[in-house]
């Protein structure tokens, strides 16, 4: 999502999604006034002209109105007065709106079979929600139930529901198709940290470790949670929200490995390979290895840093491992199993780069 601008796609298909939503959110509505119920629900259901999150803000603020006022509030204003709720920082708070709403949404359609409505949108974007709502989070807010506990029921549906509506299949017609979740990193997950961290949702991440137990314990390969949540949310440069699990991992007292294996590659490796100098910093600040050998095309970080043409990486590499008192020499004499050093890395790439 674009942090500078609020785009609200509005889908005929929503309709009965939201006819279902207000049916269920207003039972108690109904009990109260039975005989207004049915034109008050199908007014709604109207003004929201298919925007999902119109008729999650207005039943909420129904909650709140005197009984009297509602049916001044449906006929006059109809939820403009919604806006002393947003008013700072709104588009934050639209974000994490919908990020409820999507929450809400998986949970209420658990038995759905059906590919249309919000659903779909729901499984596949929360994520991306709460990291544009991520700075309004406050000791206010109430976690979801299925962030609670990755074992939890709630947390199967959510997982449950993200595979199910693969993002090729439902989204490749979508008009910004940078912001569909990669489900490549994501599909084969059981653990949501690893889908917190993979949009950078720092609060949410700090939350979420505080009660999930099963996000410490590693997997059948070996690598725990939050090893694959570093991995990604450093990978994807949010950097601030892989210092948040490493605090979150020393105060549990849980090991975290910097340079665990995932995919073939450390994430040392892989940023000195896209250039990305911010990320190879504080990696190697947190104890990320220069000397690891993998079984990748340049083997080691520096080689890698040395395949790309942006130079601050090697620099950064270069000037910490200075401060950290290492043997440069050792480093930059240090052969692939191709015999190549880090020169013949530079040279090859040149002449590579001529032809």
């Amino acid at each position: 999502m674009e942090s500078s601008e609020f785009r609200l796609n509005v889908s005929e298909m929503n309709q009965s999604d939201i006819d279902k939503f207000l049916m269920e959110k207003l039972k108690w509505l109904e009990r109260m006034r039975p005989k207004e119920f049915q034109e008050i629900v199908e007014r709604l259901s109207t003004r929201a002209s298919n925007v999902f999150l119109w008729a999650d803000l207005v039943v909420e603020h129904m909650g709140k109105q005197d009984v009297g006022r509602w049916s001044d509030f449906l006929v006059n204003d109809a939820g403009l007065s919604l806006n002393e709720q947003i008013a700072t920082n709104p588009l934050a708070k639209f974000h994490l709106r919908i990020f409820g709403l999507c929450m809400r949404t998986i949970g209420y359609r658990v038995d759905s079979r059906d590919a249309t409505g919000f659903l779909p949108y729901a499984a596949q974007f929360w994520m991306t929600h709460a990291r544009e709502g991520d700075e309004c989070i406050d000791e206010n807010f109430q976690l979801p139930s299925a962030l609670s506990d990755c074992d939890s029921y709630d947390a199967g549906r959510v997982l449950k529901f993200f595979k199910k509506f693969d993002s090729y299949d439902h989204y490749k017609h979508y008009n910004y198709r940078e912001e569909v979740p990669n489900s490549v990193w994501l599909e084969s997950e059981d653990s949501l940290i690893v889908f917190l961290a993979f949009e950078g949702c720092n609060k949410l991440v700090s939350r979420h470790l505080k009660t999930c137990r099963k996000c410490q314990s590693p997997n059948e390969y070996g690598v725990s949670g939050l090893e694959k949540a570093f991995f990604l949310a450093a990978y994807r440069g949010f950097t601030s929200t892989a210092k948040v699990i490493l605090e979150a991992a020393t105060a549990s007292g849980v090991s975290v490995d910097v340079d665990a294996v995932i995919g073939g590659t450390t994430v040392l490796y892989a940023a000195c390979l896209k250039g990305k100098t911010t990320t190879v910093e504080f990696l190697l600040k947190h104890g990320s290895s220069v000397s690891k050998s993998l079984c990748q095309p340049y083997q080691f970080a520096l080689h890698a840093a040395a395949a790309h043409d942006d130079e601050s990486v090697v620099d950064a590499i270069l000037r910490h491992e200075h401060d950290c008192g290492s043997d440069i020499e050792r480093l930059l004499s240090a052969k692939t199993v191709a015999g190549y050093t880090v020169f013949h890395q530079v040279v090859l790439e040149a002449a590579e780069g001529k032809d």
